[in-house]
């Protein structure tokens, strides 16, 4: 942690003698010597100015000075403040299946397979419990299930000619 700054970081900082700084202060240069020997420009005004004053020349100093007077540059409306960054936006969730739209998937599977949709639900049940149990998800086991490429011409040339 930083030191407490004195007035001496001050002068230094303004370029400046204990009378210099007594001018820029409203005081007089017996007060900054008072002032350095016992601490007592450690107001809340006092360090405000000289916040004010040193912050063109040394930003850091002058933040140290606000916090000894217990403000933040930003209070002093020498920086503007950050503003606070824009929350995160909210999960998207996905929508319910709507039960037209697996009815539909049902029924696909059942056609596919010639038998009922009663038969075909409790089928894709038991494959879709199955499938994410295993950590599939639907484009891995469409992908998986899917007949090879060259299937359909196998197809052709096993078929009986009539």
């Amino acid at each position: 942690m930083a030191s407490l700054p004195t007035l001496y970081d001050a002068q230094v900082a303004l370029d400046t003698v204990q009378e210099g700084l007594g001018e820029m202060l409203g005081v007089s240069r017996r007060t900054i010597v008072r002032w350095t020997d016992n601490g007592g420009w450690k107001d809340a005004t006092t360090t405000a100015q000289l916040a004010r004053l040193v912050f063109p020349k040394d930003p850091a100093l002058a933040a140290r000075f606000a916090a000894v007077g217990g403000h933040t540059l930003e209070s002093l409306g020498l920086v503007v403040p950050r503003p606070p960054p824009p929350p995160p936006p909210a999960p998207v969730a996905k929508p319910a299946p709507m039960p037209r739209a697996i009815d539909v998937v049902v029924c696909a599977a059942a056609d596919a397979v010639d038998g009922t949709p009663r038969a075909a639900r409790v089928a894709l049940l038991a494959a879709v419990r199955a499938a994410r149990e295993m950590g599939l998800d639907l484009l891995a086991l469409e992908a998986a299930l899917a007949p090879p490429a060259s299937a359909p011409a196998d197809k052709a040339r096993a078929a009986p000619k009539a």
